[in-house]
């Protein structure tokens, strides 16, 4: 359950986050979900204390919360560089 919460609100902050940064592009948009989702649930998997299939710490919540925001800045970062370009 934990796993499946962590994806949950990686997507929505991905989502969050684009709308902050006024994404108009659905390619973007999805971009950002995924990173977010991804990161979340990266970082929450690296710094969980227990198992995620029986609950989920507000440890491992906060851990996956700045997973999906540190993902979702680089993968913007990187779609950035990629347009310069």
């Amino acid at each position: 359950m934990g796993i499946v919460l962590l994806l949950a609100v990686g997507g929505v902050l991905g989502w969050v986050c684009s709308i902050v940064l006024t994404e108009t592009n659905q390619r973007a948009i999805l971009t950002d979900i995924f990173a977010g989702a991804a990161g979340a649930t990266a970082l929450g998997l690296a710094m969980t204390s227990g198992p995620l299939l029986t609950g989920l710490s507000p440890t491992t919540l906060f851990y996956g919360i700045v997973g999906a925001l540190a993902a979702v800045m680089l993968a913007n970062m990187i779609r950035r560089t990629s347009i310069n370009r």
